[in-house]
């Protein structure tokens, strides 16, 4: 259940669906009945969380040009700290009960993602080693090598990127995340063309633009 409530909220998030059903929002409603029915259920709490912080940035997500803005380059002025203080609360109390999951696991990397004045990324990379304990999928550990390489060890994400490829090579955010990674260890033409795959299946225009930027400054 959980899954699917947030599979729906990303589905809004990513799509930036500005319909007459905003499915971020329903995703949100959906999990705060579902707490109603099952209260003090930790994963539940740490689903919530998770949406509710993730929403609180929607407002700095997208530039004037209308590109992505990555959560680290953010004006926090524009987060919603009213959402973000609710998520902190429902975050602790999942935590207190001492029944990790992966939901409150989730939530504590994008919290850690928004501290001020910058992300921890050591405890995020820690985090995201307790997140592959429970869920070791080709995708959380290529969100993991994202924050290794944040935290100072691009060549070794680099490793563990290309070992990925098998399993990722038609995922979009794997050509997005090399490129990223390959011009931080100073292989711009290799970058370039990891862009470049990465523009042609961009999920969205914000994205879109966002990779094109990072493809124009290479190229500078």
């Amino acid at each position: 259940m959980l899954t699917t409530l947030y599979l729906i909220f990303t589905t809004g998030y990513v799509t930036e669906d500005t319909g007459p059903r905003d499915l971020c929002h329903e995703g949100i409603y959906l999990a705060r009945v579902l707490r109603d029915l099952q209260p003090e259920e930790p994963e539940i709490e740490g689903a919530l969380a998770l949406m509710l912080l993730t929403d609180a940035r929607r407002p700095a997500r997208i530039d004037a040009d209308g590109a992505m803005v990555p959560v680290e380059d953010q004006d926090r002025t524009l987060w919603r700290q009213d959402q973000i203080r609710e998520a902190q609360r429902l975050l602790q109390a999942a935590v207190d009960q001492r029944k990790p999951g992966p939901f409150q696991l989730k939530a504590a990397i994008a919290d850690c993602h928004m501290m001020a004045p910058g992300p921890d990324w050591r405890q995020m990379s820690l985090l995201y080693q307790s997140l592959w304990a429970c869920e070791p999928t080709p995708v959380v550990a290529l969100n993991w090598a994202v924050v290794m390489a944040e935290a100072g060890h691009a060549q070794l994400a680099l490793d563990k990127l290309d070992s990925l490829r098998p399993d990722l090579d038609d995922f979009q955010p794997w050509h997005a995340a090399r490129a990223n990674i390959l011009q931080k260890t100073g292989r711009s033409a290799a970058a370039a063309a990891a862009y470049r795959q990465a523009i042609e299946a961009a999920p969205n225009l914000a994205s879109r633009k966002f990779l094109q930027q990072r493809l124009q400054r290479l190229a500078h």
